[in-house]
């Protein structure tokens, strides 16, 4: 699932810059620095990157990743299904730009993730879907155990 609020308009773009979480993480909590004073403004780092990079496009990508049910593969949920249904999601936002530069920046589980759907893109002779392996320029990638 995508968080829009995170997202600068689209018309102005020229890379997309993709945060993706980890184990027992979330799109936001992960990404939001917690002070010792427990502020509801502590900064909230994709919104930061936006204000350094204002022609990206920055998105957050959120899964269910609890550590109960991500390794149950009668749900789904597991690692082949998380990136599937992110290569799905990541295609479907970028289908009026296929071919911007792709950047992630992904934590722990999150870096599997971002890998696996990578290699599931390169699969398919879809265009479309190719496009963004090779549209990716970059991955940081933060306490993932490969």
């Amino acid at each position: 699932m995508w968080d829009r609020r995170a997202e600068t308009d689209s018309s102005t773009n020229d890379s997309s810059i993709c945060f993706v979480h980890g184990l027992t993480g979330n799109r936001t909590t992960t990404w939001t620095s917690r002070s010792s004073h427990g502020n509801h403004h502590d900064p909230f780092w994709p919104k930061l990157l936006a204000s350094e990079f204002p022609q990206a496009r920055i998105l957050t990508y959120g899964y269910d990743a609890d550590v109960v049910r991500l390794f149950d593969t009668t749900n789904g949920n597991g690692l082949r299904g998380h990136s599937e249904s992110f290569l799905w999601d990541l295609c479907n936002a970028r289908k009026r730009d296929q071919k911007r530069p792709l950047f992630f920046i992904a934590h722990s589980l999150g870096g599997l993730v971002v890998e696996e759907m990578l290699l599931r893109a390169l699969e398919p002779d879809d265009e479309h879907i190719r496009a963004v392996a090779t549209s990716t320029c970059g991955i940081m990638f933060f306490g993932t155990p490969h």
